[in-house]
């Protein structure tokens, strides 16, 4: 009601609200007769992030959901509101009832080995297996450049949306797979990051879970358990978290 105040906009204009779990309606007549079903009552669903959290099972105050996407986006659940602004967290209501997400964000997580493969000629995949063999090979991984892959700007933990990225360390004996593992450092330092600002806002991270293509890479999930200092845990399904967690809200309509 404020924010229509605020804007001047007429609330009757607008859909009812109602909750992610609640019924927005039901499966077409036509429909479920071609299917041979009953009456099938429809949930209202959610954002992306809020079911792909649920569908990896964070629901508990403390619970993070790290997604490896194009972004990376860390969702920590809490029992209350708490955003941050000035570090760039967003919250949200969660699709849980009495809970809430802090959204941390890294703009460029998969979209950095995009660009590395465009310009290297090859494709993220074989970028990868590239990274990860050079370190399984006993490589000095402190021999990699270090990368700050900000190639969209900065989000969490200091919004600035005209930052860019940046390469130090390169030497004569730099070649693609130390670059590649220097981007998938660089995000993992980045998702550190946005679980750092999510402690300082009250949020501090007691389980964490990992999903999202991403976390199909076993050096990335390294990477990440190294600069959190934690064990992760990876949900069954978890690379299509989101689709578990709207299915979670419609079996609550039908028991």
């Amino acid at each position: 009601q404020a924010l229509c105040a605020a804007t001047g906009w007429d609330p009757a204009r607008l859909p009812t609200l109602i909750a992610p779990w609640a019924a927005a309606g039901g499966l077409r007549a036509t429909l479920a007769a071609r299917w041979g079903m009953g009456a099938v009552p429809v949930a209202a669903g959610a954002g992306d992030n809020c079911a792909g959290t649920l569908g990896a099972g964070a629901i508990a105050p403390g619970d993070v959901a790290i997604s490896i996407g194009t972004s990376a986006v860390v969702c920590a659940v809490g029992d209350s509101f708490r955003p941050g602004p000035a570090q760039g967290l967003m919250a949200t209501a969660h699709a849980v009832p009495g809970r809430f997400l802090s959204h941390g964000v890294v703009m460029s997580a998969t979209a950095s080995l995009d660009w590395l493969a465009a310009l290297t000629g090859t494709t993220p995949a074989v970028l990868v297996a590239e990274a990860d063999r050079w370190v399984r090979s006993g490589a000095d991984t402190a021999r990699a450049p270090v990368m700050r892959p900000t190639l969209s700007g900065i989000r969490t933990p200091a919004p600035d949306p005209g930052a860019t990225g940046a390469i130090t360390g390169i030497t004569p004996d730099t070649d693609r797979a130390m670059l590649a593992y220097a981007v998938m450092r660089g995000v993992a330092v980045q998702i550190g990051e946005c679980v750092a600002a999510q402690a300082r806002a009250g949020i501090a991270a007691q389980r964490i879970l990992l999903l999202g293509g991403g976390a199909r890479s076993a050096l990335w999930r390294s990477l990440v358990a190294e600069v959190l200092g934690r064990e992760l845990e990876l949900p069954q399904g978890g690379a299509r978290g989101a689709s578990l967690g709207a299915a979670r809200l419609a079996r609550g309509l039908v028991g």
